[in-house]
């Protein structure tokens, strides 16, 4: 689909073989289910492993799978491999990859005309015009872009924002705060983050963007809020600030404890917060909020649905990532296999251990044995009724 060279060029990163094992057993358990009537739920399953292949460097691996989504979804992963490579440094070759990703979406929206869709790729490909530099492209691609949509793309530009025009970005998400519109308020947020990784070094700057977070408590849903405080959490966990990380850490837990949860967010959440506390050194509050998060998933198992079952594990799994003990996460990542393959239909199942394999394989958990086999098994029973 590309010119040559540009695929010659892209290299992958050296990446443990078991990490690459894990994405293909899980594209391969996902790829088995039925496209009618499952085609939505495919092909976001077979979505988010091109995603993981390219967090992992491994472009090649990712655009391969790409080739096998059936719907939309091939045009947004082409669209992400455009974008990876860009990133990358590789900016030639990249047109195959950019207006007929729009198109293979326009081509699937004639079915059953979900706009939407449409939008999601095109705001995919302003994303790599933004990196290109590309001014009129980049305002063919977002013209009468949603707004949820548009957000994606106002992330790439406010990274992009310099000192002088930094006064004018905040006082836009200031205004468009006060208007209150969830979906405007959400992209406003996500500029934000960017604009406090950009002038993370300048304190001042820095300080203002993540007041204007804070301080939009109660114009989105609580948990979306909460998401926002913990990406600005992860922020300064890459720039090595480990203080402001638990302080972070602290502010989200904060607004986490004046609301009353489901299971299905608390542990996650908490889970995810207890994973900051231990990637900045803070172990102790680490160990002892994941220990309880375990006995509370216990002591409620029976209440919870088997399909979010394994859902309920993996955050905990990887925040003992973080926390350095591999050989805890491996036994949670079990828990969480047995746990996703309850279900009487295979399709649940499928995409329960496709998404468990790609977390350990981002998290850099590698299966013993026992685990692969438990793992093959489960994927060649998968059968009708899906």
């Amino acid at each position: 689909m590309a010119e040559v060279g540009l695929l010659e060029s892209v290299k992958e990163e050296p990446v443990d073989a078991y990490r690459r094992d894990l994405l293909q057993l899980a594209f391969q358990g996902v790829t088995a289910m039925p496209a009618f009537p499952h085609i939505k739920d495919r092909s976001r399953a077979q979505e988010k492993i091109v995603e993981a292949a390219l967090e992992l460097g491994l472009p090649h691996l990712a655009l391969g799978f790409a080739e096998e989504i059936g719907n939309w979804r091939r045009g947004a992963a082409y669209a992400a491999f455009a974008h990876y490579c860009a990133e990358h440094g590789h900016t030639r070759g990249l047109e195959p990859y950019l207006e007929p990703s729009i198109q293979i979406a326009i081509e699937d929206q004639k079915e059953d005309g979900q706009g939407w869709r449409i939008d999601r790729v095109r705001a995919k490909v302003a994303q790599t015009y933004a990196l290109l530099g590309k001014a009129e492209r980049l305002a063919q691609a977002t013209e009468g872009l949603d707004p949820s949509s548009a957000s994606a793309v106002a992330v790439i530009e406010a990274s992009q924002v310099d000192r002088e025009t930094f006064d004018a970005q905040i006082a836009q998400v200031h205004e468009t705060i006060l208007a209150g519109d969830f979906e405007m308020v959400r992209a406003a947020l996500q500029s934000c983050i960017a604009l406090f990784d950009r002038f993370y070094d300048q304190a001042e700057l820095r300080d203002r963007a993540e007041e204007a977070i804070l301080e939009s408590w109660g114009k989105i849903p609580a948990q979306a809020h909460i998401e926002t405080v913990i990406e600005l959490a992860l922020v300064a966990l890459e720039k090595g600030d480990h203080g402001k990380v638990i302080e972070l850490a602290r502010a989200a837990r904060g607004m986490f404890d004046e609301k009353t949860w489901p299971i299905d967010s608390e542990i996650p959440l908490k889970a995810r917060l207890a994973g900051l506390h231990a990637a900045a050194g803070d172990k102790g509050t680490a160990h002892d909020e994941l220990t309880r998060l375990l006995g509370f998933y216990e002591e409620q198992r029976e209440k919870v649905y088997d399909v979010f079952r394994a859902a309920l594990l993996r955050p905990i799994a990887e925040a003992y990532v973080e926390l350095g003990d591999p050989g805890l996460a491996l036994a949670v990542y079990k828990r969480a296999v047995d746990e996703g393959a309850h279900n009487p239909n295979s399709r649940p199942n499928s995409m329960d251990l496709a998404e468990t394999c790609t977390s350990m394989a981002l998290h850099g958990i590698e299966p013993d044995e026992q685990l692969w086999k438990r793992m093959r098994e489960i994927e060649g029973e998968f059968s009708d009724p899906w």
